[in-house]
């Protein structure tokens, strides 16, 4: 065996060794020289660690203050008034309470009162025209074709009005309640059939106190005249077996019509 000083060996005999000392980088083998095997697959990298929850929100902006209530109705004395005439209103006024009468009140036995008195609304006449069907009560008025002026009260006794309605909307605001439990109206007209229907519970019996001088009052079916403005009446049920008191008196023979 020869061996030369530049790192390459020989072998005697036919062969020789290929081989290159690795410390002299001139000998290194060419590239391409030796085919290169593929590599082994890396390995599946590790999942990563859950992100961190995001910081909560901020707490909203507290909403604005609603807007204030519409002030309330004021006193049945401070409402507005105005008549119902042919065409709607005639006049804006305070609604003025009706004196309370001094003398005492006179009842009706029960059920008079019952039915639409005969001659309404087509009588020629100024006046209150009062009637019940059942426990729903009736006061309408008629005039001559002038205005005239309506005012009074009513009241349940052992009982409560109940659903007053007025006949137009004219009449919507010429009607209140007072502390005391009465309703009072006022209203000024030259129409025919204008008014209020409410209701009473419990049967009760209804005490009327009118303004009516100048005015007739005709009361039921049987168009009864009370000798005072303030009276009560009552439904069939409420007081049985009741008789007719003095401040009833029959109707005049005959009323003039249109």
């Amino acid at each position: 065996t020869a061996v030369f000083t530049q790192g390459c060996t020989f072998t005697t005999g036919g062969g020789y060794q290929r081989g290159y000392r690795q410390q002299d980088s001139r000998y290194q083998s060419p590239p391409g020289y030796y085919p290169t095997q593929p590599g082994t697959p890396g390995q599946p990298g590790t999942p990563g660690q859950p992100g961190t929850p995001g910081t909560p929100g901020q707490p909203g902006t507290p909403g604005q203050p609603g807007t204030p209530g519409k002030p309330g109705q004021p006193p049945s004395s401070q409402l507005p008034r105005g008549g119902v005439g042919m065409g709607g209103p005639t006049h804006l006024a305070p609604i003025a309470e009706p004196p309370v009468a001094q003398n005492p009140s006179h009842q009706f036995p029960a059920g008079l009162a019952q039915g639409m008195p005969r001659g309404y609304p087509a009588a020629n006449a100024d006046g209150f025209w009062v009637w019940n069907e059942g426990n729903v009560w009736h006061l309408n008025t008629t005039t001559t074709g002038a205005t005239q002026r309506f005012w009074g009260r009513f009241t349940a006794l052992h009982g409560e009005v109940l659903s007053v309605r007025p006949s137009s909307d004219a009449l919507r605001n010429r009607y209140a309640r007072t502390a005391a439990g009465d309703w009072i109206f006022d209203f000024q007209t030259a129409a025919d059939g204008q008014g209020f229907t409410f209701e009473a519970s419990n049967n009760a019996c209804v005490k009327f106190d009118l303004q009516a001088a100048g005015l007739t009052i005709t009361v039921g079916a049987q168009s009864l005249h009370p000798q005072v403005p303030n009276f009560v009446l009552c439904p069939a049920q409420a007081v049985p077996g009741a008789t007719a008191p003095a401040a009833v008196r029959p109707l005049p023979p005959r009323i003039r019509r249109r």
